[in-house]
């Protein structure tokens, strides 16, 4: 059974802590107000305290009615934290630029990111961090983002332009197939604006910012990657796309067929940039750095900085995000000398994020991401220890046993919000993941070493393309053959709220057969 003493001790107050301060977010998004709080919390907490009897009950852990209040006093003040946490960041983006709302005035601003077309074709989008606004009423210094659209410019405008032009401030729009506000308030942008004509403002000398430093950094390697494989795969745009994709999350060249393909498949984590991308970036470092013979705590000194600079790299998107956190803990324990634990650094990754910005949890990125980590974390070892023992093999099939036990469980953590999200359901994950990763490690490492040489030698960047071609030719095939198989994909209904919580009690239920048979056999 699960050992519930076990279960909420020190460490795993922070998953705790990260839960129930996830769910005060949620409670408050969905438009709730302080009347309906508090009776909500009262339900909460009790609901908290009956399940913690019944499973002290069932295990006969003994636990004590002390620790049961302890625990549920710690749910119920995270939760009204995440509530408050959701209340103040919404009031302190939107007080920024109100008082500018619906007025024209001469906004100026830094451009952050590079200028796309809008879907209208008749102007351009760029991210502006704005730092000023005259009006009637003066000149103000203020701070915020906003999503700013111009049709003309007298220069060509880049990142890192300090820009002005007259336009009126509004909330960003919401359509009716798509919560458009929602979606840049997860990239903090609150307010958007348009004007007809911009100019350059070549007065302005922007402050220095670590931040912004560590971000343009990765916006330029982010670029140069980008052009390289663009270079050296002129011709052959889709495998570029794909390489693009695994590389720096980049999807920007991808054909709706072959987004299609690849989501059908089950294997669209793979050109976004997460856990398994940073895991072999840290794996190929360790392999560097012990060919150099460099000390263990030198090296994890040294990969923080490249990690968070490969986060940049990545736009630094929810799922990375977490990814480096998790590492950065485990990376400062072994500094320390600590004994570092999963679950508690993904709680506290998780949490930090939500602390920035509570409306990463309804990111797509950061959901699939925590839903697929939590799954393998808890589910991948006991499934291995039950595979081993159901078949006697080589210790050579361990690896797939293990694969298949880590594909299986990170299938049963994301499906029911790939099915919430895109409504569509793939069986095939479970097997294509068997071949696909070991690719992706190839392709990955290749990519790279591409890049870099190609820094220094054209030429020899382009051998090393064809290294990594085969791969990237068997991932694009892979990914056409398997959307087309009949029953491994299949479009599926909005997941219910009921449904969801019996699907998710299925896995803790999963979880506690799962380690209470090892306990048992142990």
């Amino acid at each position: 059974m699960l050992n519930l003493s076990g279960f909420l001790n020190v460490k795993r107050y922070t998953a705790l802590i990260c839960s129930a301060f996830a769910g005060g977010i949620l409670f408050v998004s969905e438009g709730r107000t302080l009347i309906s709080f508090l009776p909500s919390l009262l339900v909460f907490s009790a609901t908290f305290i009956l399940i913690l009897i019944l499973i002290a009950k069932a295990e006969k852990s003994g636990l004590s009615p002390y620790k049961i209040i302890l625990v549920v006093l710690v749910a119920a003040v995270s939760f009204s934290a995440g509530a408050l946490r959701y209340e103040q960041y919404e009031k302190s983006h939107l007080d920024t630029l109100a008082p500018f709302a619906d007025s024209h005035a001469y906004i100026y601003g830094t451009v952050r990111t590079e200028p796309k077309p809008s879907q209208s074709g008749y102007s351009r989008g760029t991210v502006l961090d704005v730092y000023k606004i005259e009006n009637a009423d003066g000149s103000f210094d203020v701070s915020g983002k906003i999503m700013f659209y111009f049709s003309e410019s007298e220069d060509e405008v880049r990142v890192g332009d300090s820009v002005y032009g007259i336009a009126s401030l509004g909330l960003v729009p919401t359509y009716d197939d798509f919560d458009y506000r929602k979606y840049m308030k997860q990239k903090e942008i609150f307010y958007s604006a348009y004007s007809g004509y911009i100019h350059l403002d070549r007065e302005h000398t922007e402050p220095f910012s670590l931040t912004e430093f560590v971000t343009d950094i990765g916006r330029r390697i982010n670029s140069s990657i980008v052009s390289a494989v663009d270079k050296n795969f002129y011709g052959d745009e889709e495998l570029g796309a794909i390489l693009k994709g695994i590389l720096v999350g980049d999807k920007t060249d991808f054909s709706d067929e072959l987004r299609e393909d690849f989501s059908k498949a089950g294997i669209s984590h793979i050109i976004a940039v997460s856990g398994m991308h940073v895991s072999i970036l840290f794996s190929a470092l360790l392999l560097i750095f012990g060919l150099a013979r460099v000390k263990k705590r030198i090296v994890c000194l040294i990969t923080i900085p490249l990690l968070i600079i490969f986060a940049a790299a990545a736009s630094f998107t929810p799922s990375v995000c977490r990814a480096v956190i998790m590492l950065i803990l485990f990376l400062m324990s072994y500094i320390l000398r600590r004994n570092p634990d999963s679950i508690t650094s993904m709680f506290f990754a998780g949490g930090v994020m939500l602390i920035l910005n509570p409306n990463y949890l309804f990111s797509v990125s950061f959901l699939l991401s925590f839903s697929s980590v939590l799954a393998i974390l808890c589910l991948a070892a006991p499934l291995t220890e039950l595979f081993s023992k159901m078949t006697k093999i080589p210790y050579a099939g361990r690896y797939l046993q293990a694969s298949v036990s880590v594909s299986l469980s990170s299938f049963l953590g994301v499906c029911i919000p790939v099915a919430y999200f895109f409504n569509i359901a793939s069986l095939s994950s479970i097997l294509v993941n068997l071949w696909i990763v070991p690719l992706v490690y190839v392709v990955f490492c290749g990519g790279y070493l591409m890049w870099g040489v190609g820094l220094i030698c054209a030429p020899a960047a382009h051998i090393i393309k064809y290294l990594i071609k085969i791969p990237l030719i068997i991932i694009k095939s892979t990914s056409a053959y398997f959307s087309e198989v009949p029953f491994l994909a299949f479009d599926v209904p909005t997941p219910t709220a009921w449904f969801m919580c019996i699907y998710f009690a299925f896995l803790l239920a999963l979880y506690i057969i799962l380690t209470g048979r090892d306990a048992k056999n142990s």
